[in-house]
């Protein structure tokens, strides 16, 4: 649970104890056929998730897991609608999940030529570390442990 120093607004006061967003579910992204299989790579073979159930949907895709969860979900895109290939993210500036074993991240990044950057602010406890991944979103895995 997320604690903040900020008093409850008392506009919300009611709606809040009937509806409250708990945790980001999943993240979706649509590709080229050509790209699919190297995002399906580096979500599982990279970022440590595993490709699992999916249901049938009118188009191809990926469903990666994590915890048992299917937080990333990969999706061909659609015939006749082009794909927005602009180098940008649009407003979405990253995607943020959370992990264990920074170290051991770092090697495997290192292993795979996979440029990354991190950063720890002063004081904390946190390690954010930031790479893009094939598609060119921006990825942030967040460490809560010593950081480097």
């Amino acid at each position: 649970m997320i604690t903040t120093d900020e008093a409850p607004r008392p506009d919300l006061a009611a709606e809040t104890e009937a509806f409250m967003i708990k945790a980001l579910d999943h993240i979706s992204l649509t590709t080229t056929a050509p790209a699919m299989e190297a995002l399906r790579d580096f979500y599982r073979d990279v970022l440590g998730m595993e490709t699992g159930f999916r249901p049938a949907m009118g188009v191809a895709g990926y469903w990666l897991y994590a915890n048992s969860k299917p937080i990333v979900h990969l999706n061909l895109e659609m015939p006749g609608q082009p794909l927005d290939t602009s180098p940008t993210t649009g407003p979405i500036h990253h995607v943020s999940f959370r992990g264990v074993g920074l170290k051991a991240m770092m090697r495997r990044l290192d292993a795979r030529g996979i440029p990354f950057e991190i950063v720890s602010p002063q004081g904390g406890d946190i390690s954010q570390m930031f790479l893009q991944d094939p598609s060119g979103i921006r990825v942030e895995i967040l460490f809560v442990e010593s950081p480097i």
